[in-house]
């Protein structure tokens, strides 16, 4: 039964996501904006980033840039939602023992976000590759079997739909970098 469990929960969540990239080309993703203290939301998920990161046996490292009087307009679950899913692959394909690192930085206009880690790292056509639809990464990088290959293009869709943007490119730690740009209040709201 826990093998039939666990694979009825892989199919709900692969449902899930087939979903939420359906409403996100179909421009219907709900976004539920609203206006929060940036330095009070980083300092909660600071805590459940290094927890998450922590328990997988990595080592967490975290800079958070921001003035106490920031103010954002996101959909904080979705935003969350792309960070812990980025967090997780770093945990996934990180050799151990390996390091995790989340930086957060806010000019006037915008927040960055950062997620890189250390080996084993991917190849310039992958970086290119990694959020398109159903691509994954070669077994080289992969530590076991799992994953849809749409965690990423999720992520580029929902920073898309906040206006933001997402990149990958080669982490000074010597795997994977993550960059996020977003404004500080979406375009919907003005």
């Amino acid at each position: 039964y826990d093998a039939i469990n666990r694979k009825l929960t892989d199919i709900n969540i692969l449902i899930r996501d087939i979903h939420q990239l359906a409403q996100a080309d179909s421009d219907s993703l709900y976004l539920n904006l609203k206006p929060y203290l940036l330095a009070d939301v980083l300092s909660v998920w600071q805590q459940d980033f290094a927890a998450f990161v922590e328990n997988k046996g990595f080592e967490f490292t975290s800079n958070i840039r921001v003035a106490a009087d920031i103010k954002v307009t996101w959909d904080i679950d979705k935003i969350k939602q792309v960070l812990t899913n980025l967090l997780s692959n770093s945990t996934f394909y990180t050799d151990k023992p390996g390091k995790i690192k989340f930086v957060a930085t806010a000019s006037e206009q915008s927040i960055s976000f950062s997620i890189e880690d250390t080996p084993p790292g991917v190849t310039d056509n992958q970086l290119v590759e990694i959020f398109e639809r159903l691509y994954r990464v070669d077994k080289s990088r992969s530590r076991q079997t799992g994953g849809s290959g749409l965690g990423l293009a999720i992520c580029k869709s929902l920073i898309e739909t906040h206006k933001g943007t997402i990149k990958a490119e080669h982490s000074e730690l010597g795997g994977v970098k993550i960059l996020i740009c977003l404004p500080l209040i979406s375009e919907q709201q003005v």
